[in-house]
């Protein structure tokens, strides 16, 4: 029996010579305080505002590293949480001297002025207890320091004061939820309408440039540059739709809206990489790739290829997006863990969600101040292009006999009639913005439409969807002859 107490008091000798050396290595004290849970006394060290239970977990849940702590979002929240929770709790009997103390201490906790006394990682246990006792344990020893007393002294007791008629099922949720709807309002939507609206200037500036388009990676019917920012710009605005409207569930407790959340952050993510990729690529060269874009030039590309300059933005926002992905499959697989009455993958749920919500919005910034901002349209290039696919693009319609077996494709905006159609085989004729491009040779005749009334063009190869009505137009373009002969109406006489 003797042998047996020698060794328990050896064992806890060690284990407590052991947790002192790894918590000074953690936190680089030299100087330590005894504090007291249920397990019994344990070293805390002097200069941190935790208590036991914190330092237990220090202890058992060595994963990670400081990389991976509970994300500073959350420490914030339960700032808040608390000190509306010791408000609630003074008018329930809770005295007004400790009331107000607890309050103070959650304020400056809200205000970052603590995050130094959080130390504990997101792989804890799936309630987040630990974090919220260190949370209570935190601004119960400085609601002491406020009223005068020494940290550990439980004169501000972290359960039955700052934890007062509440539970960590409780708190860990509500934390996760505001966090994440904070950073959303305060960070992600500004990001998100700012890069919205340089899209949508931009998509102005270029809306006169005519380039060619792309199917399949292949050339395809022309298109303005101006629309093909604006299909960009209406992404981004969606994708700001969508996260915005899951807000009114995420301000309630249940984990599916975060799940919810994440998955619209997903699709920001997918809209972002494709934006960043056309971009990328649409900038790619200068001599020897598409070389339609011209993109700001921020940094030395290569360490051995001077003058070299690189997509870096694309690339950092197109990396990011992968990220929030992956984040995505986290916080599925975490919601779809709620057995029975709790979910036990909150934290991760929580850091995944709010990982996804910092990237995407400081990425969004850094691409629409470090990129799209400075975009310039390469318009030589761009024309080039577009000259000598029409130069070449005549067997596309080797085939073509009649214009029967085509349909016209009109697009209306009142009296207004613009006209995308394809080249035509024998006079190669572009029709566009309400006018018509002759394409001859190497030179290019832009003529009204109204103006045209030859009867040189007949091979058209042209497309009509089923919204096209001849009341829509004016009569100009009625009387016109191209007109008729687009409607396969006989020519006058």
């Amino acid at each position: 029996m003797a042998i047996y107490v020698a060794s328990r008091r050896l064992s806890s000798g060690t284990a407590a010579a052991t947790l002192r050396y790894a918590t000074a290595m953690r936190s680089y004290s030299t100087s330590f305080r005894e504090e007291r849970d249920t397990f019994g006394p344990i070293q805390v060290p002097s200069d941190k505002l935790w208590g036991a239970q914190t330092q237990r977990s220090l202890q058992n849940f060595e994963i990670g590293g400081e990389r991976e702590r509970m994300p500073e979002p959350i420490v914030r929240a339960f700032g808040v949480l608390k000190k509306c929770a010791a408000k609630v709790n003074m008018e329930y009997g809770l005295d007004p001297t400790i009331g107000k103390a607890i309050m103070q201490a959650a304020q400056e906790v809200a205000e970052g002025k603590l995050n130094d006394h959080f130390p504990l990682v997101v792989w804890q246990t799936g309630s987040g207890t630990q974090s919220n006792m260190n949370a209570n344990e935190v601004i119960a020893n400085r609601a002491a320091e406020i009223l005068g007393r020494k940290r550990g002294e439980k004169c501000v007791h972290p359960n039955d004061h700052v934890n007062r008629s509440q539970s960590s099922n409780d708190t860990f949720p509500t934390v996760m939820h505001i966090a994440a709807a904070t950073e959303i309002n305060s960070r992600l939507i500004p990001s998100l309408k700012t890069l919205h609206t340089t899209l949508d200037s931009k998509s102005f500036e270029f809306k006169d440039i005519v380039k060619i388009g792309r199917t399949h990676t292949q050339d395809a019917t022309p298109l303005t540059l101006g629309q093909e920012f604006g299909g960009y710009a209406t992404q981004v605005k969606y994708g700001l739709n969508r996260v915005t409207c899951t807000l009114p569930r995420l301000y309630q407790a249940a984990h599916d809206a975060c799940v919810e959340t994440s998955g619209s952050l997903n699709t920001i993510a997918t809209s972002l990489m494709k934006i960043a990729n056309d971009i990328r690529f649409l900038g790619s060269g200068p001599r020897c790739g598409l070389g339609e874009l011209v993109l700001p030039e921020n940094e030395p590309g290569s360490s051995i290829m001077p003058g070299k300059v690189n997509p870096t933005q694309c690339e950092a926002l197109t990396m990011v997006c992968a990220q929030v992905m992956g984040n995505h499959v986290a916080v599925t697989v975490g919601g779809s863990n709620g057995h029975f009455e709790l979910n036990v993958f909150k934290p991760v749920i929580a850091s995944a969600l709010l990982h996804s919500v910092r990237l995407i919005a400081d990425a969004s910034a850094s691409f629409e101040k470090n990129c799209v901002r400075g975009i310039e349209a390469n318009r030589e290039r761009i024309s080039k292009l577009l000259h000598e696919v029409y130069r070449s693009s005549s067997h596309y319609f080797s085939g073509l006999k009649s214009i029967h077996q085509y349909e016209i494709m009109i697009y209306f905006s009142g009296s207004v009639v613009s006209y995308a159609c394809d080249i035509i085989e024998s006079g190669k004729i572009m029709i566009m913005s309400g006018d018509i491009m002759i394409m001859s040779g190497d030179k290019i005749f832009i003529k009204k439409l109204s103006s045209l009334r030859t009867s040189g063009y007949t091979n058209l190869a042209v497309f009509r969807p089923n919204t096209c009505h001849q009341d829509d137009i004016n009569e100009e373009v009625q009387d016109s002859w191209v007109w008729r002969q687009l409607l396969c109406l006989p020519s006058e006489a």
